[in-house]
Order: structure tokens, then C-alpha cells, then sequence
């Protein structure tokens, strides 16, 4: 199979198909924790290596059993202020576009992508504005049906390429009730010989470009685990979810010690 990209696209790692319907990663297979991708300050150079940062812990339920509300990173903050004032562009969102030859099992696909989900709880967050404008997030149970590969028929390879193409330019309404930030699309071709066309899409306030490679190989290796029948995960729990990286934020702006940093820094800049 073939990773190719579109104008909303990031280049990920090529996959390679060891058994019929199965996408494999070429890279290393090494699995980074979470705490290795978690953005901290840096804490090697002066004044920052004497102050004190509060920990990332698990701050929120990630099955969703909970109401609540979390704050979000400044980095989603941001995206989530553009969505309101220059429209919902399709420029903020990623699309992966997978080729895939030999069967595959469109039900081995749904559970994998539904498992995609469940591990990564950003996939199935929500985002609702205050009233005094800020943002907050809310972890769900479940992701929205869109998440799901919808199954449309192209009648040649050029064709589906056209309907990916055209899949790149729908919206994201992110501030709806049950608005999605994902959505999945099999584009089968009706030719023989032809292959068939696996289009993600998913808005950047859930996933930069450098994550979509991850997501890639943790995809591969939920399908096959659904395809070989496994009753054993082939992927360890992980220990954080970004919803805890955005309380970790806000407990780090909010303490004495980035106070004395800011104050240090508005000097040494005059």
C-alpha cells in the first residue's frame, strides 16, 4: 500500500501489507510513551532549571463516566478562536490517505477504528464555549458515528482520489452538540485490479501532523489484532491522555514559580 497526501495532508511513513488486507508500518515498531510526545518546558537552561513544575497526572475520566469539564491547551485555545472567527476551514484539519490492496474486512475495520478511540480519548472529546468565551472540553464515552469508514463506490482509482479529494473540503463543526473531530471514508473501486481507498480526517485541535504516523501504526496493529481474532492487546494502556497535558498547563500558569518566570523574563527582555 501507498500513503499519499492531499493539500490538507501531512507526508507519513509509506506502509507495507504483509498479509492481504493488513497495513503495517515500515518504521521501527518501537512504541513511545506517552510522556516521551507530552510537550514540557525546558528545563535545562537558566532560570527554568531551578523552578518547581507541577506533575502531569490523570486528571480526568477517559471512559467518559464523568460530566465534568477540563480546560483546554493553549494550542487548542487557539484553533478553537479561529474556527469562530475565520470559518471552518479545512486548512485545520489533517487527511490520511491510505491505498489498500487485497480484502479488507470492513467489520475488523470499524472495531479497530472504534478501539483507535477508545485508547485515545481526544478522539472522542467534544468542545463547548463558556459564557465568558473561554473554551472547555468534555471527554465522551463514545465517539460519533462519523468516526466510523462511511462506504462509498468509485468506478477507477482516479475516480476515488476525486472523492478523497473532495472529502478534504468538508467542514468540521467543532462547536456543535456532538460535534465530531474525526471521520473515516473506504472508498471501494468497482475496477479489477483496482484497490481500494482509506481517507482520515481528523481537525488539528485533536492531532498535529507528526501524530498521524502513530496513529498509522496503532491502527495496523488494532486490525490485525481484530483480523487474527487475538484476545491480547498489541498495545500497552497509556499512562496519560491530553486532556491531563491541558490541566498540566493551566496548574503550570497558574503556580508561583511561572509567576517569577514571567515577571524574570518581562526584565530581561526590556
Amino acid at each position: 500500500a501507498v500513503v499519499s497526501g492531499t493539500a490538507q495532508s501531512q507526508t507519513v511513513p509509506a506502509v507495507e501489507q504483509s498479509k492481504p488486507g493488513l497495513l503495517r508500518s515500515t518504521r521501527s515498531g518501537r512504541e513511545a510513551g506517552v510522556d516521551e510526545w507530552l510537550p514540557r518546558p525546558d528545563t535545562t537552561t537558566t532560570p527554568l532549571s531551578s523552578i518547581d513544575l507541577p506533575s502531569v497526572h490523570r486528571v480526568a475520566s477517559t471512559t467518559g463516566e464523568a460530566a465534568a469539564t477540563y480546560p483546554v491547551s493553549w494550542n487548542q485555545e487557539q484553533l478553537l478562536n479561529a474556527h469562530i472567527t475565520d470559518g471552518v476551514a479545512a486548512a485545520r484539519h489533517i487527511q490520511l490517505v491510505v491505498w489498500v490492496a487485497g480484502q479488507l474486512s470492513t467489520d475488523a475495520l470499524r472495531s479497530a477504528i472504534t478501539a483507535l478511540t477508545h485508547r485515545h480519548a481526544i478522539l472522542r472529546t467534544t468542545y463547548e464555549q463558556s459564557d465568558d468565551g473561554s473554551f472547555v472540553q468534555r471527554v465522551q464515552s463514545q465517539a460519533t458515528d462519523d468516526v466510523l469508514p462511511r462506504e462509498v463506490s468509485a468506478s477507477s482509482a482516479s475516480d476515488a482520489e476525486a472523492v478523497a479529494s473532495a472529502e478534504a473540503s468538508r467542514e468540521f463543526d467543532l462547536l456543535s452538540v456532538g460535534g465530531s473531530v474525526m471521520r473515516s471514508m473506504l472508498v471501494r473501486t468497482e475496477a479489477k485490479g483496482d484497490r481500494d481507498l482509506l481517507v482520515i480526517s481528523v481537525h488539528r485541535v485533536a492531532m498535529d501532523g507528526g501524530s498521524m504516523a502513530l496513529l498509522l501504526d496503532e491502527l495496523g496493529a488494532l486490525y490485525q489484532t481484530e483480523v487474527e481474532h487475538e484476545s491480547t492487546p498489541m498495545l500497552k494502556e497509556l499512562p496519560f491522555q491530553y486532556v491531563d497535558y491541558a490541566q498540566w498547563q493551566h496548574d503550570a500558569l497558574g503556580s508561583a514559580a511561572l509567576e517569577a518566570q514571567r515577571k524574570y523574563w518581562q526584565t530581561a527582555l526590556r
